[in-house]
């Protein structure tokens, strides 16, 4: 177990990540960051990262997540992941012209595989072919160490019955968990529509809770879930 929070002691828990799209244009980043503090997770993965956000959640997370790969973009494609335990391996990894990461993370039960990813929305046929093309191009890096616990955290632009994602999980062995999804997308207030944020697991991981968080000045909710390893 990498954090030992009192609301965690009785539960089987090696791994608690979470996934925050942030708003390029959003400027509440203290309230952001606060919220990141909040969600008590081991892994934080962070899209829409632009020079801003990136210099406010450096400052901002230094104390408590002082492990970080950052790649800023000025298009809504910038990405992060902080960790405030060691990661192996951590590097930038490109889906065509999106940027994703891919790291290793060492718990009590042995490595997890951690993909940090947004697709891009498929708000036009060239976008849309754009989505699937990473799609299979993350299924490539997956499946080439597919018996490592592996999970893809990030804003997928896709919801769980999607034909596209069901394809993808198809072909990676990655399963959803819950039956339709935590509804991240658009926010309002404190609600939300549509599942398009997710955390996928591979057979060796599996959530085994996963709550949605409020994301001061986002369209979207953040996803907080804690995984057990094994089995």
């Amino acid at each position: 177990q990498l954090s030992g929070s009192s609301a965690r002691v009785h539960a089987p828990i090696d791994l608690r990540v979470a996934q925050f799209n942030v708003l390029q244009t959003n400027r509440s980043h203290a309230d952001v960051i606060a919220s990141i503090h909040a969600s008590d997770a081991d892994l934080v993965s962070v899209q829409e990262v632009d020079a801003a956000w990136a210099v406010a959640l450096c400052k901002g997370l230094a104390d408590r997540y002082p492990v970080r790969i950052i790649e800023p973009r000025s298009n809504c494609y910038g990405i992060a992941l902080f960790s405030r335990v060691p990661l192996k391996d951590a590097h930038v990894l490109m889906l065509a012209a999106s940027p994703a990461i891919e790291a290793t993370v060492g718990t009590a039960r042995g490595d997890v595989r951690i993909f940090a990813v947004h697709a891009s929305s498929p708000g036009s046929p060239g976008h849309f072919r754009a989505r699937n093309r990473q799609y299979e191009l993350l299924a490539e890096h997956i499946v080439r160490m597919r018996e490592m616990p592996t999970v893809v955290i990030g804003d997928l632009n896709a919801a769980p019955w999607d034909r596209d994602l069901l394809h993808f999980r198809a072909c990676t062995g990655l399963r959803s968990n819950a039956s339709l999804g935590a509804p991240t997308f658009p926010a309002v207030a404190h609600l939300a529509l549509i599942p398009i944020d997710h955390v996928l697991t591979s057979a060796r991981a599996r959530v085994v809770h996963e709550r949605t968080v409020h994301v001061p000045g986002s369209d979207h909710r953040g996803l907080v879930a804690d995984i057990a390893v094994g089995g």
